[in-house]
């Protein structure tokens, strides 16, 4: 009578196959990282440009745009299934509202508009970056502003760029 062996693994090959798995599994997850982030820098992105464009459109129509007292953060509400900002100024508000793809804006608990970390967004206008015109700027991933990662923005063009490349992981509109 014969006898039928079955190969079977080694344990050797066995921890072999883990090993590459793990590799495979640790560079995925490292790629659906970056992945995750660009989203978010493109999302943050298109809501500045939003509200930068609709702010525009309102100062049109309008012929004026409200100024801030220094960088302010940007406020808004909620209302019927919509987020409404806070200018300061409800003409120009209402203005902005018919504008605005509000859909891609977050507000939080305090009623803050926030950018995709949770991050507040900030205005000035005039600003000083943009020739008098409106600056809007995240913190972006870091929660940080500047180079120095300051807990507010700076007025100073040097914490963000240095000749004309920006050095910080802020995203803004200037």
């Amino acid at each position: 009578m014969k006898k039928c062996f079955r190969r079977r693994f080694t344990l050797v090959e066995l921890l072999g196959v883990i090993a590459i798995l793990a590799i495979l599994a640790a560079v995925g997850f490292g790629a659906y990282g970056v992945a995750q982030n660009k989203a978010r820098i493109s999302a943050t992105e298109a809501v500045i440009q939003s509200i930068q464009q609709a702010m525009e459109t309102a100062r049109l129509e309008l012929g004026y745009m409200p100024a801030s007292n220094g960088w302010s953060i940007l406020n808004g509400q909620e209302r019927n299934n919509a987020v409404v900002l806070d200018f300061g100024d409800s003409k120009f508000n209402r203005k902005v509202e018919r504008h605005l793809n509000s859909t891609l804006l977050s507000i939080d608990s305090s009623d803050q508009i926030v950018d995709s970390w949770g991050n507040p967004i900030y205005w000035r206008n005039p600003g000083s970056f943009t020739s008098g015109g409106i600056e809007i700027i995240s913190a972006g991933p870091d929660g940080g502003f500047g180079k120095n990662n300051a807990g507010t923005p700076s007025n100073t063009l040097g914490d963000y760029k240095t000749s004309g490349k920006w050095e910080c992981d802020d995203i803004a509109n200037f």
